[in-house]
């Protein structure tokens, strides 16, 4: 391939005129990667273009009599730096300057990120690709109109309808299992006055025709009917000597028929029975085992064990029906088994548990014993990507479906 001396080759692959070889490899495969098809779908056109200069400027500098010649007549060009020839010179035969102690070191500091962002790379890479192997289908997208979602958070199943708690729309909408709207209720400024909702965000069922949602803005827990007809209200007022509800995230039903609510801000854990009435709680904040530090979601096991992630703490911790401590997993990190932010979470028809690691973009799997199984998810918007997933729940058959309130759409998959 000859030269082309009106381009600038180094300009085009982003690296300086005195770029060793190993620098203007790993500058071509970071293009490589910006321009492959794969991430250009809606410009194909553009990134094929992008990618032909690319080559051909990688192919002149890496090839040493190529790249003399080309310097020799680009830098000598009316207008150009003088200093330039003799810096790129430097690396054609003469001797490298040599490198100072601080130099070396802020060089070693930027390879060393420059690997990590690469392994990262190939990690999400990895991750998506098991992702779509078992991902079925997706449906929701941003907007406030029919089918369209605005931060879906939490999300439950009864009977082939998908209850979704819509928290930017103020709202829950049904959806069947094909991905279409059945119905929707409730809004910031709603027909019926009482179904007024603000943030909302958990949703739990107490039978086929009554459910309950944490009415987030409003600190309270709403009781309605499947058509939305609001039945009772409570959690603002709790009684003398309890303290209110500040911030109710995540809910869930015990077998013993008992409603649990997580409270974010005063990092408590609220029992209810069925009918509002606060029975008992605990939770002090604090880092130590058994404390807690932003209670995001809750579910309990047919066991009355109660699994509370500790979206604060980056952990996961199983109660008893009275507080005390079982046992705990998970800390902060990227690695299988840790976790950035988690938030929802919910048992599989087996009993494992499924959390979604939403700063990892991704939903993990554990047995009843916290050791971790398998896990799904990578940052994007393609199928099988997340970009902040939040809410799952599984049925029957298995088949998990996850919210992502950043891309305002749930995604199926067929198992983890």
């Amino acid at each position: 391939m000859d030269y082309d001396s009106s381009k600038d080759y180094y300009s085009i692959l982003r690296v300086d005129a005195t770029a060793t070889e190993d620098e203007i490899k790993r500058a071509f495969r970071r293009l490589a990667r910006k321009y492959h098809p794969d991430v250009n779908m809606d410009r194909l056109d553009w990134a094929d273009s992008m990618m032909k200069v690319c080559n051909e400027a990688y192919t002149i500098l890496m090839d040493a009599e190529q790249r003399k010649a080309y310097d020799r007549a680009f830098f000598t060009k009316p207008g150009m730096d003088p200093g330039a020839m003799a810096q790129a010179k430097v690396f054609h035969g003469r001797e490298q300057p040599k490198e100072s102690e601080m130099d070396a070191h802020l060089r070693k500091i930027r390879e060393d990120k420059h690997r990590e962002w690469e392994e990262k790379e190939r990690v999400n890479a990895r991750k998506t690709e098991s992702a779509k192997e078992v991902f079925a289908q997706e449906f929701g997208y941003p907007g406030s109109e029919r089918g369209m979602l605005a931060g879906p958070l939490g999300i439950t199943l009864k009977g082939d309808e998908i209850w979704i708690v819509d928290s930017g729309n103020h709202r829950l909408h049904v959806f069947n299992i094909l991905g279409e709207q059945l119905r929707r209720f409730g809004g910031k400024m709603p027909r019926e006055e009482d179904q007024m909702m603000l943030n909302p965000t958990g949703i739990v069922f107490r039978n086929d025709e009554e459910l309950y949602v944490t009415d987030t803005g409003n600190k309270r827990i709403l009781h309605l009917d499947v058509e939305g007809k609001v039945l009772n209200e409570f959690g603002r007022r709790n009684g003398p000597g309890a303290p209110p509800l500040k911030k109710p995230s995540g809910i869930a039903l015990g077998p013993d028929g008992r409603l649990v609510v997580c409270d974010y801000l005063s990092s408590k854990i609220f029992f209810f029975d069925q009918e509002g009435r606060l029975v008992f709680f605990f939770g002090e904040e604090g880092m130590n085992p058994g404390q807690l530090m932003y209670p995001v979601d809750v579910v309990v096991s047919p066991e009355n064990e109660i699994w509370v992630v500790d979206e604060g703490n980056d952990r996961v911790q199983r109660f008893d029906v009275y507080g005390n401590l079982m046992s705990r997993f998970g800390e902060r990190g990227e690695e299988s088994a840790r976790f950035k932010t988690p938030q929802g979470i919910n048992l599989d028809p087996n009993g494992n548990l499924l959390v979604v690691d939403e700063g990892n973009t991704r939903v993990q799997k554990f047995n009843s014993q916290g050791r971790f199984l398998n896990s799904i998810g990578g940052k994007g918007k393609r199928a099988g990507q997340f970009i902040q997933p939040y809410g799952v729940v599984t049925d029957k058959l298995g088949r998990v479906y996850v919210t992502d309130r950043g891309s305002s759409r749930v995604q199926v998959f067929k198992y983890i």
